[in-house]
This record gives structure tokens, C-alpha cells and sequence, in this order.
């Protein structure tokens, strides 16, 4: 549960979704060595916005980043300090990775130690290991567990709100996806999905002894909003607990 003080600067989920460019300056805030934090549970808090002071809610999926890193142009700062619920996204974290894709290549970038395995070594490694890690799905991995499926345009929906990777699943939202890929055999029960396209899952979950993020669409030939998911889901599960920002 990190402690964020005064001065700490809030990218809303909201205004992440409502443009691409908010998500943009909170990379690169990370990307200039800032300290940031992932929201998993809404709290209330008191920001200042356009000149006023107003008690705004901190939604899930919404950046929290350290006062003093960062000049905002599109976020909004803490007057007071608070009590939030959410993940460090800390350089040096270590994070398995498995397939390919733009946000998972971003990862490295902002500091976090990716380790690249094999697929069959990241569900060991996850399951009985303990570690955390996030799996893109595609051609390239287990041909036999790892099936191209149809792409989907539709609304976005959840199945869990309070992860990062389920904060875009509102009925407002449309979202096409080219192509979708799905697990057959056991290890597709140990998934629990989080984001669907109408019915058909595109981002879940792997639960054992460690937790890893799966993404199941192929992020180029994807509309915005699933991208969007992904790359906070990522930056979530390679994200560590902390008391304080």
C-alpha cells in the first residue's frame, strides 16, 4: 500500500484512455529514472487541477508518479498526502518475459530486469518457481498448446476491475483485434481472464505460486484500447509492493 506524498503527480485513468499522449508522458516519465506506482484499488484524494483544488477519485490503472521528477502538462498533483492501494513499477524488478511484442520490448527500457525464458520453462517458473512474468501468445512458441484464432471487433468488458489490465473494460469502449490466440490442453484452465472483446478473451491472468499477465492478441494488427491494457497490465505484474513513494 504506498504512501504517496504531496506533490506526487497523478496520470487519471481517464485521461489515459482519453489520450494517447497522457500514457505517453508517463513513460517517459519512467524512462528519465522517475519512481511511479500502479493503482489497483480507487482511493479518494486531493489534486490540483486547472488552478483548482478538488478531491478527485484515483481510479484503477491510473499512474502515480514521485514529486519533484516531473513538470506535468497533462497530469495532476497531490495537495495533501495519502494512503493509495497499487504497485511500485521499480527498475530492477526482476520479470520473466516470453514472446513478442512492442510493450513487452518497452519493458527493458524503463529498468525492469526482463529475463527471457522459453515457453515451457515460464509456466515452471511462474507455477512452481514463484516468479511473476508476462507471456505474449503467438506463432513461434508451442504449436500444439498455442492456437491463431479469429480476430473480433466488439466492446470491451471485464471480468476483474480491479487490475490494471481490466481498467479499460467499459461498455463505451470499442476495440477490434486482428488476430487472437488461445491456449488448448490443462494449462489453459490455469488461465483466469480479465479482458474480453465481446466474448473472446484477450488478456487473463496465470496463477500458481507466482502470477504471470498472458496476452492473447497480437498487439500490431490491435486498435488502440487492447494495447493500451496490455501495457499497463505489464507494467503491473513486473510492479512490486511498497510502503512508500
Amino acid at each position: 500500500m504506498p504512501y504517496f506524498d504531496a506533490g506526487g503527480v497523478v496520470y487519471a485513468i481517464e485521461d489515459i484512455i482519453a489520450s494517447e499522449e497522457v500514457l505517453q508522458e508517463a513513460i517517459t516519465a519512467l524512462l528519465s529514472g522517475c519512481r511511479c506506482s500502479i493503482v489497483d484499488s480507487p482511493f479518494v484524494a486531493s489534486v490540483e487541477a486547472r488552478g483548482f483544488v478538488v478531491d478527485r477519485v484515483v481510479g484503477v490503472g491510473s499512474i502515480v508518479c514521485e514529486p519533484g521528477c516531473i513538470e506535468p502538462r497533462r497530469g495532476y498533483r497531490f495537495t495533501a498526502p495519502v494512503w493509495g492501494q497499487g504497485r511500485v513499477i521499480s527498475r530492477g524488478q526482476r520479470c520473466l518475459v516470453c514472446g513478442d511484442s512492442p510493450s513487452l520490448s518497452q519493458l527493458s527500457a524503463l529498468g525492469i530486469d526482463t529475463l527471457r525464458v522459453g515457453y515451457h520453462e515460464f509456466f515452471d517458473r511462474v507455477l512452481r518457481g514463484g516468479e511473476r512474468g508476462v507471456l505474449v501468445l503467438g506463432t513461434g512458441l508451442d504449436p500444439l498448446e498455442v492456437v491463431e484464432d479469429e480476430g473480433v471487433c466488439g466492446v470491451l468488458r471485464t471480468s476483474n476491475p480491479l487490475h490494471p489490465a481490466g481498467a479499460l473494460g467499459k461498455p463505451r469502449l470499442q476495440a477490434c483485434v486482428e488476430r487472437v490466440y488461445r491456449l488448448e490442453g490443462p494449462r489453459a484452465r490455469l488461465l483466469h481472464n480479465i479482458l474480453y472483446v465481446n466474448d473472446k478473451p484477450v488478456i487473463a491472468r496465470l496463477e500458481g505460486m507466482g502470477n504471470a499477465l498472458v496476452v492473447m492478441f497480437d498487439e500490431e494488427g490491435s486498435s488502440r484500447y487492447p494495447r493500451i491494457a496490455a501495457t499497463l497490465g505489464m507494467l503491473y505484474e513486473c510492479g512490486a509492493p511498497s510502503e512508500h513513494m
